[in-house]
């Protein structure tokens, strides 16, 4: 019998201070990569990367979070007798999709023009395809029974293979081109994909778990197609920037280098930093979807309401309290962790990012975990077109920062649109409106704090010791206004 469940915050946490730990470790593999394979060498990897995200979408990209949502479901109403069918439905339509996917890019990637540089690296990365897709429709299935812990361990032991073999492989095999580089790269990504799909294996057969014969192949189809088309657009849009940006940013008078270093600058050091915080957000996510989807299957409006201010709340204090962080030690930290110039200047200028792409992220969970996948698909579309614009019309007008401005206007109508939809059906109190105002603004007087403070440490310390000075005092500040302005006080909801 399975133990009752932690509750959503010491889900939260827990999943969150796993995905910590695996991020950070990222993050030294991610400073690790900028060094060893040059802005360029980075921006071929990301090329290739991309394009492999898109094939994995497709491969079952909504098939977690409906596979999750199913299984709380079947908990809910009896027990969990259909849910080694449903898993078994799953990781067949997982297979459908992602062999001949395998065998066409194996084919034929090499006569794809857009992947001329980035050819070789995806081959190596395809071939994981179908075990990383079958390991994300077992994490889906953990998730959906609320076993969380599983699955973050995991993820920390595919980010310590990947991180020991890439280093590895970089530094012991003597001199490498570019695109040498970017291979070696995707080699141990594709490895720790295998190995992570077999230990998730392992994980679920130890549990005494058994197999049964496919069923409710047509349901899961359908719930999770439009989830699928929505994250594969997403993930296409991404593949389609990686090629088009860097030819646009040449016609502005980069040379094919320089274009392709400034893409690696944006995708692979500015983008994974920025990012950082959305680990707590997708733990957030993640323990929400079976909690949402079991309240609202059983129409409990009140655990819904609950539910989702929490969730938004949370969200908007995250962001709002980490954007002055980047604001303020952003450049230094850029320039500090990969010796980049530009990583800097563009980490410091694009904080305010956080907010919508928080918002965005954890609307668009909830919407799926409530059925509305198409309303979310149609949100992701216009914000995708607007991000296309941005990469079209802007490089000749803000050069690689089209890439920046492109993300923060897919991110803001596409949370504009979410959170419009989904206060429809689930209200909010009033506090929560008032805190969330007054956590916009009190974004301000932190950032002025820490540029002021980072100036001052710089004069007694090295530009190590000042960085991590200037961000614990603006993290500090940040805190002592979100409690005097009562941002942290329980809501009657709570």
């Amino acid at each position: 019998m399975m133990k009752k469940p932690a509750g959503l915050y010491q889900n939260t946490l827990l999943l969150s201070a796993l995905s910590v730990l695996e991020r950070g470790l990222g993050f030294v593999y991610r400073i690790a990569l900028a060094r060893l394979l040059g802005a360029e060498g980075l921006g071929v990897y990301q090329v290739a990367v991309s394009y492999f995200f898109m094939l994995r979408t497709l491969g079952g990209g909504g098939l977690p979070v409906t596979l999750s949502r199913t299984v709380a479901k079947n908990n809910a109403e009896n027990g969990d007798r259909k849910n080694g069918g449903v898993l078994s439905s799953a990781l067949l339509l997982s297979l459908f999709v992602t062999l001949p996917l395998t065998l066409f890019f194996l084919l034929f990637s090499d006569k794809i023009p857009a992947l001329a540089r980035g050819g070789a690296p995806l081959k190596l990365l395809v071939l994981s395809l179908s075990p990383a897709c079958a390991y994300a429709v077992i994490k889906g299935f953990f998730f959906g029974n609320k076993q969380f812990a599983a699955p973050a361990l995991l993820e920390f032991f595919e980010e310590i293979v990947m991180t020991v073999l890439g280093a590895g492989l970089l530094l012991l095999t003597g001199p490498f081109t570019p695109v040498g580089g970017a291979t070696r790269a995707a080699l141990a990504m594709s490895i720790s994909c295998f190995l992570s799909f077999l230990f998730s294996l392992f994980t679920l057969l130890k549990q005494k778990f058994r197999f049964c014969p496919p069923r409710d192949l047509k349901p899961l189809l359908f719930s999770a197609a439009p989830i699928t088309a929505v994250r594969s657009g997403s993930t296409l849009v991404g593949a389609v920037v990686s090629t088009l940006l860097p030819l646009f940013l040449v016609k502005t008078g980069m040379t094919e280098g320089e274009a392709l270093a400034a893409y690696g600058v944006a995708t692979g050091m500015v983008l994974p930093l920025l990012t950082m915080p959305m680990t707590i957000v997708g733990s957030l996510a993640t323990v929400l979807v079976p909690d949402l989807s079991e309240a609202y299957h059983r129409k409990d409006a009140a655990k819904l309401s609950r539910g989702v201010e929490k969730g938004l709340l949370f969200t908007v204090l995250l962001a709002c309290g980490l954007i002055p962080l980047f604001n303020a030690v952003g450049e230094e930290l850029g320039r500090l962790a990969y010796g980049n110039e530009l990583a800097g200047e563009m980490l410091s200028r694009s904080g305010a990012l956080l907010l919508p792409m928080s918002l965005c992220a954890i609307t668009q969970s909830m919407l799926n975990s409530m059925g509305f996948e198409k309303q979310s698909f149609v949100f992701s579309c216009f914000g995708s077109a607007l991000f296309l614009l941005a990469v079209f019309f802007l490089p000749n007008v803000c050069g690689i920062y089209a890439y920046i401005v492109g993300l923060a206007l897919e991110f803001l109508l596409g949370a504009i649109c979410a959170l419009a939809f989904l206060l429809k059906r689930s209200s909010v109190s009033k506090a929560f409106y008032k805190k969330s105002i007054a956590a916009v603004l009190l974004v301000l007087p932190p950032s002025l704090f820490g540029k002021a403070s980072l100036g001052v440490f710089l004069r007694f310390f090295g530009e190590p010791y000042a960085l991590f000075f200037a961000a614990l005092s603006v993290l500090a500040v940040t805190l002592l206004l979100f409690f005097l302005f009562g941002l942290f006080q329980k809501s009657d909801r709570a």
